[in-house]
């Protein structure tokens, strides 16, 4: 009961933010069962060092059954993570696949051994597993086997599928699910907190989270969370090719012109880009607004289907004249140069 409990609620704590599907009652059970099963696998494991204590087993035992959750609804970042692959190396799986050689179902011991040999570098940082190792292809074949049994007869209905699929007409919606997937899902959430560990920044620290979405490269492959997500969410092309924008933030200081309300709501803020001078209209549709006409806020924005959005923490100064204005300006462009050359507004 112990056992099943803590299941429930590493799987509980990294759910999205919606109501729950019918699958998503049915993983911790499904869990529970493949723990047993990669525990018992791994006591014939050649070297023992790469035998995992409880702790990790929990999470090995919750992550596979959200990566087997994920191709078995088609929720679409592992489809994402192939379709990248085999553009850039030929095959889906490269090491694991030759070029032209397919899959055999939804549980192919190549794509389980390929998912556990990226996993495992997250769970065992101090030790090196070959591709090929006969540890690794024992375990990937009695998970694809239970994985297979276990899924053939279970409902689709997900939880992460019903998230992902929610309307993406504001830029905070693509956000939250961007911050989602960083943090909490089955692919990110690992390698995310082992950054925000390195950048010594809690969980709650905006601009580190906001710099591992949108600029950390990871180990699937080098690509980030904005790569999958913008695969896997259900985009028309051109707003899958502005959020594949959003590793290059417009970093600059903005001078706030105007702050645009209906009744109590501020629905835009109107500033003026002081490092290439030029207007950016920014979505808020906030009722308590932090911002007033005459501020300096430095920050970072991205676009969202023609309107900009503020993206990490932002700076206020209250007050700044033309002399200040000047001088940030041109130490933007002097010595922040990198990011001054972003700076191409919205048509």
């Amino acid at each position: 009961m112990g056992r099943k409990y803590n299941l429930e609620a590493r799987l509980e704590s990294n759910r999205p933010p919606v109501t729950a599907g019918r699958l998503d009652q049915r993983l911790a059970g499904l869990a529970l069962a493949l723990r047993g099963v990669v525990a018992e696998t791994q006591e014939t494991f050649i070297y023992p060092a790469w035998q995992l204590d409880n702790d990790a087993l929990d999470e090995l035992a919750v992550v596979l059954v959200e990566f087997a959750e994920d191709v078995h609804a088609g929720i679409g970042l592992w489809q994402a993570l192939e379709t990248y692959q085999s553009e850039f190396f030929g095959p889906p799986l490269p090491l694991f696949l030759e070029v032209g050689e397919s899959l055999s179902g939804r549980s192919d011991p190549r794509r389980v051994r390929h998912f556990l040999y990226i996993l495992w570098q997250q769970l065992k940082p101090d030790l090196v597993l070959a591709p090929d190792h006969p540890d690794l292809t024992e375990l990937a074949e009695a998970v694809s086997e239970f994985l297979a049994a276990a899924f053939r007869q279970q409902p689709k209905d997900s939880g992460v599928a019903r998230f992902l699929h929610t309307p993406n007409r504001r830029g905070w919606d693509i956000k939250r699910k961007l911050v989602w997937a960083g943090q909490h899902s089955y692919l990110f959430r690992h390698q995310c907190a082992r950054y925000l560990e390195k950048q010594r920044s809690g969980t709650t620290d905006v601009n580190a989270i906001d710099d591992f979405i949108c600029q950390h490269c990871t180990d699937w492959c080098g690509l980030g969370v904005i790569d999958l997500l913008a695969a896997a969410l259900d985009l028309s092309e051109p707003d899958r090719a502005t959020l594949r924008t959003w590793y290059e933030w417009h970093n600059a200081p903005y001078h706030v012109i105007e702050i645009v309300k209906r009744g109590a709501v501020a629905e835009t803020m109107q500033v003026i880009n002081v490092v290439n001078d030029q207007p950016y209209c920014i979505r808020l549709e906030m009722q308590k607004c932090p911002f007033i006409a005459g501020q300096i806020v430095i920050g970072s924005l991205v676009p969202w289907r023609g309107e900009w959005y503020w993206s990490g923490a932002q700076r206020v100064w209250h007050k700044a004249d033309a002399a200040v204005l000047a001088a940030l300006k041109k130490e933007y462009v002097e010595k922040l140069s990198v990011i001054s050359d972003r700076q191409i507004p919205l048509n």
